[in-house]
């Protein structure tokens, strides 16, 4: 019977397709469930009726791209504003599609502008009044929970307004960790939607030489550790939808471009794997009008649509807390976690051996970047959690504090960057692999927890599933599978536990 069963294991054929299930199939062609399909922007202009018209147009366009939902940037108040609003909203509606707002001011006066008010007093009651009306006239035809405000910038002394009046409205807040003057984990802490943001962002640059272009790509990664960090801290606050904002008017051809089905899918990527389950596809004041661009974004929205479906399901694995600070830049690689910063260690409690935040997650290891225990404070808290039982340790420096989750290798001199999501439901473990560089070719990738069943390969692509040629079970249960990753390439591999 074991001989039969590696047998199987060793030499399943190629191509063969993975009996279908639920999952599978759901995987294939996605419901049109709340939440799952990424999320488009447009720029509501001032008037009437034609304004309107516009806005109907552009709601027209994003259901024709297969977007869930739509956040608009909205001028400032008018009677035509509102009535335009409510309108838009009824269409949203119909169209099954979450509604969220933006750059909205029920006043031009400087005193009370959204950005800068003269005091937190003038800024809480302009804030709140834009709530209320927001509520009162769409409470109605919307419901309570799903309306967002999404704030671009805000000052880092009115976060804790933000979080108190936009929660007592029923919506749901969302910052950009780009524009808070504090830590992503900050902000993963006061808003229930972080938004983590593309690495291009604020970063665009046409480096003339060699040091130039290590500069920008040394940015460019510590924004991608920048939206790791806003990602885990998310995951230990469980926050349902941690969005990634993509700025495709400013996205960069990767090289390899014309080998890709969309040329922003390396920046998808890099948010979905920093730990974004719901993308914001920006393309300026209007949908785009070429049919080009029109092709690419419905491809990629297809695409966002798989991805999120399963990014969505079950929970994030964490086999400890990370402690990260201010300018914290390295990351326990290969590594499944959540994460805090020190607001969010001063806001947990500790109890009977656990680390226990406002979310009821509680976590009974504790890793702690090195950086983090200069601080008199932090030092006191780390000794605190150790005289209560809970295993402390610092990185780097410390031994190996957990099994990796998720190691590769490849003899090539030219080696593919991989990196991953890892998810586990009631019966899959759910892994999301990347190859984040323009490098194609095999990696053996060895997976920590796989149940019993054989792996099967989803293509988020065509939502085709397939087993593998091969694969290695070794005697601490993790597999060994060889992978073929092209340009940019990504797939969930996929384990039934039983």
């Amino acid at each position: 019977m074991k001989l039969t069963y590696l047998f199987l294991c060793l030499f399943v054929s190629v191509g063969l397709r993975a009996e279908a299930d639920d999952l599978s199939q759901a995987f294939s062609s996605p419901p049109n469930v709340e939440g799952v399909r990424a999320i488009t922007a447009f720029s509501l202009p001032k008037g009437g009726e034609s304004a309107l018209n516009f806005a109907y147009a552009q709601l027209d366009r994003a259901r024709e791209l297969g977007a869930g939902g739509v956040l608009v940037s909205l001028p400032t108040a008018t009677p035509e504003v509102w009535k335009n609003w409510t309108a838009i909203a009824n269409r949203a509606k119909q169209f099954q599609m979450d509604l969220s707002f933006c750059d909205f001011s029920l006043t031009n006066s400087p005193a009370i502008n959204r950005k800068k008010p003269s005091s937190r007093g003038d800024f809480a009651r302009h804030l709140n009044l834009l709530l209320f009306e927001s509520q009162h006239r769409l409470g109605g035809t919307y419901g309570d929970n799903v309306l967002g405000y999404h704030f671009p910038f805000i000052p880092a002394d009115r976060s804790d307004i933000v979080n108190d009046l936009v929660q007592e409205a029923g919506l749901h807040a969302s910052l950009g960790i780009f524009g808070a003057p504090f830590t992503p984990e900050t902000v993963a802490f006061y808003y229930h939607r972080p938004m983590l943001q593309d690495t291009t962002r604020n970063a665009s640059a046409n480096p003339t030489n060699e040091v130039e272009a290590g500069a920008l790509q040394q940015r460019r990664q510590q924004r991608y550790h920048y939206n790791c960090r806003a990602g885990a801290a998310a995951r230990t606050m469980w926050r349902a939808q941690i969005w990634g904002h993509l700025n495709l008017t400013q996205a960069e051809k990767p090289p390899a471009a014309d080998l890709l089905p969309f040329s922003w899918k390396p920046l998808a990527d890099n948010l979905l794997t920093a730990g974004a389950n719901r993308i914001l596809l920006f393309t300026g004041d209007k949908m785009p009008s070429d049919d080009r661009e029109f092709r690419e974004m419905r491809e990629g929205c297809a695409y966002l649509h798989r991805c999120q479906f399963l990014l969505q399901k079950g929970a994030r694995v964490a086999d400890f807390l990370f402690w990260s600070g201010a300018i914290t830049d390295e990351w326990p690689e290969g590594y499944s976690f959540d994460g805090a910063d020190l607001t969010m260690m001063d806001h947990a409690s500790i109890q009977k051996g656990k680390i226990r935040f406002p979310s009821e997650l509680s976590y009974q290891t504790l890793v702690i970047a090195t950086n983090v225990l200069v601080d008199t404070h932090c030092n006191y808290l780390a000794e605190r959690c150790r005289q209560e039982g809970i295993k402390v340790y610092s990185f780097p420096g410390d031994e190996v504090f957990a099994k990796q989750d998720f190691t590769w290798r490849t003899d090539a001199d030219e080696k593919p960057v991989l990196r991953f999501v890892h998810r586990h439901t009631q019966d899959e473990e759910l892994y999301f692999v990347v190859n984040a560089s323009s490098v194609a070719g095999v990696a053996t990738v060895r997976f920590r927890d796989t149940g019993r069943g054989i792996p099967e390969r989803w293509n988020p692509m065509t939502g085709e599933t397939a087993y593998p040629e091969t694969f290695r079970r070794l005697p601490d249960s993790s597999v060994e599978i060889p992978l073929f990753f092209d340009v940019y390439d990504s797939c969930f591999i996929v384990f039934k536990k039983k």
